[in-house]
């Protein structure tokens, strides 16, 4: 785990540098795909949905974790985003893609914003901190 700076141009240059980006989805897809068929089910996608910390909502900024059905509703819904062909799949290319979109609307939400990030060992984010930084963290 680590505390990191990041703001949405540092971001952003993150995903415009697309064999870097495409390296990193592709490190990051192959981790979660167990059975190694290069499609992710449901079951494979379901904990980096909930690495992402998906399980709390805000009560007036106060968090309140979900109820097991409300996380596997979430689960499924994110799925259903990611799996663009809707062949009960995820590819390496439906995940780089949608993550692409998702990072290009954080790095438009942050703009010049610095903002500290705790992320874990796993996280994505890390990997871009590690680019930022010019080292393997």
């Amino acid at each position: 785990m680590g505390v990191f700076v990041l703001d949405g141009s540092i971001v952003m240059s993150f995903v415009k540098n697309t064999g870097l980006f495409h390296e990193t989805m592709l490190k990051h897809f192959d981790q979660m795909d167990v059975n190694h068929r290069g499609l992710l089910t449901l079951a494979e996608f379901q904990p980096f949905v909930e690495s992402l910390n998906l399980d709390m909502e805000l009560d007036f900024g106060v968090p309140v974790p979900m109820t097991q059905a409300e996380l596997t509703l979430k689960c499924s819904s994110m799925f259903d985003l990611f799996d663009t062909n809707h062949d009960g799949f995820i590819d390496a290319g439906e995940f780089e893609s949608q993550l692409r979109e998702i990072f290009e609307g954080i790095a438009l939400g942050l703009g010049q914003t610095s903002v500290h990030l705790i992320v874990n060992d796993s996280s994505i984010l890390k990997d871009v901190a590690a680019w930022t930084t010019g080292c393997q963290l």
